[in-house]
């Protein structure tokens, strides 16, 4: 089991929000979580394949390289931090809006937050529990595998299961 205080004491950067800034060159990885969702950052490049992009950023950004995909679908639903009084309602509704982009549009959707590691990871994890009929906590880990500098918010991880729970 991992001691998280230790390595946040032997980590004090890594996961300080107010410092980490992602490159502004579209340099950021992409990762493919499955044939139809890919993870991203606001600074990562959209992949070719992808025809729908999930904004769950606090603050939407305006995507400025989608010009070049005319075909792309942009949704946005900005995620407010957990806690606050509808955060529970918003992050339900990125996450059905996800499986609806997946199942009934049949799209290959680019989700994305602001740093690729806390709202979208927790998106894309409980719509993929859904889907696959797994736990929320089983997507994060094989997201974790995938792109290993996630930090999802522990609120959202909860708020995934119980909506997993409430649609099963």
């Amino acid at each position: 089991m991992v001691d998280w205080r230790k390595h946040l004491l032997e980590h004090p950067n890594q996961y300080a929000w107010g410092e980490m800034w992602a490159p502004q060159d579209n340099t950021d990885e992409t990762t493919k979580i499955d044939p139809y969702i890919y993870l991203g950052s606001c600074c990562s490049k959209i992949p070719p394949e992808s025809d729908a992009i999930l904004n769950v950023a606090l603050e939407l950004d305006d995507r400025t390289d989608i010009s070049e995909y005319h075909r792309v679908w942009l949704r946005k639903v900005g995620l407010p931090d957990p806690g606050t009084h509808c955060a529970e309602s918003l992050f339900k509704n990125a996450v059905m809006e996800l499986c609806s982009l997946i199942v009934d549009c049949q799209r290959v959707v680019f989700v994305h937050c602001v740093s690729g590691m806390n709202r979208s990871v927790s998106v894309v994890a409980a719509c993929s529990a859904l889907l696959n009929n797994t736990k929320v906590i089983d997507e994060v880990k094989k997201i974790a595998k995938l792109r290993p500098q996630i930090w999802p918010d522990a609120c959202y991880i909860i708020m995934g299961q119980n909506i997993n729970l409430e649609l099963r």
